[in-house]
């Protein structure tokens, strides 16, 4: 029988004593879960540019010019990066994938034994494909920095920018929070918006991602003038989101949103 006790035992067991190079990822324990399958079947009814989605919720070698892959990872880690923060700051991929109650990985999923609902998966996928689209400009402006010969340390790591943008949103849609929500779950379908170049929901998402660098930028800057101040922590710790948030408060445009 299936036990979430026994099964997060189990896990924290494997973790503890499999320290070999070859270790299967903490991810693969979850990838039989009811939930996982479902996502799968889920994903691949939806496409962009006429091409299937591909969630891959187990490890496999298969590839394809005309499916759109998904990772369990990375989908877990953008998702949560939206919502609560870089999962570096909770905890890792271990804390992402532990099912018991101290872990991540209901926040991000649900239970394990079962399957989402339609309006939850809608805002799984919606939130996931938002980030996806902020990737894009994330990306964009990384390469314009370093075409430059700007320096935007504190953009380094797309996680801690999906915090921002999702923080900003949250601010921008203030007490109305189920708003929020309804209008993620309207982008889970990125071929109705993601295809057209010009349309509003991109110009949207673009302008939101420019005031959270700002934001972002101005916190790094901030943080990086005290002396016992280092890069690779800053990325670690909950304090940043705390300073992020602060940076966000003072950004006068986002309330014209």
């Amino acid at each position: 029988d299936f036990s979430l006790s026994k099964d997060a035992e189990f896990l924290a067991d494997v973790t503890r004593f499999n320290n070999t190079q070859n270790a299967l990822k903490i991810a693969d324990f979850r990838s039989n879960d009811p939930v996982q399958k479902d996502l799968h079947r889920r994903f691949a009814e939806l496409n962009r540019a006429g091409k299937p989605y591909f969630y891959k919720n187990k490890r496999s070698r298969e590839r394809s010019a005309n499916k759109i892959p998904i990772g369990m990872e990375d989908l877990a880690k953008t998702v949560y990066a939206f919502r609560y923060g870089p999962d570096d700051m909770s905890g890792g991929t271990r804390y992402l994938f532990d099912v018991s109650a101290k872990g991540g990985y209901t926040r991000v999923f649900g239970e394990p034994i079962s399957q989402m609902k339609d309006e939850e998966f809608k805002l799984l996928a919606g939130t996931y494909f938002l980030c996806d689209e902020v990737h894009s400009h994330w990306r964009e402006k990384r390469e314009a920095d370093n075409e430059e010969g700007k320096n935007s340390p504190g953009l380094e790591r797309r996680w801690v920018v999906y915090y921002a943008v999702g923080e900003l949103l949250r601010m921008i849609y203030g007490k109305e929070q189920t708003e929020l929500d309804a209008d993620l779950r309207r982008l889970s379908k990125p071929n109705t918006w993601q295809d057209e170049s010009t349309h509003s929901v991109q110009k949207t998402i673009g302008e939101v991602f420019k005031l959270a660098a700002t934001a972002l930028n101005k916190a790094y800057n901030q943080a990086a003038k005290q002396q016992d101040f280092r890069h690779r922590n800053w990325f670690r710790s909950p304090d940043t989101l705390t300073d992020i948030k602060a940076e966000l408060d003072v950004i006068p445009e986002y309330r014209g949103l």
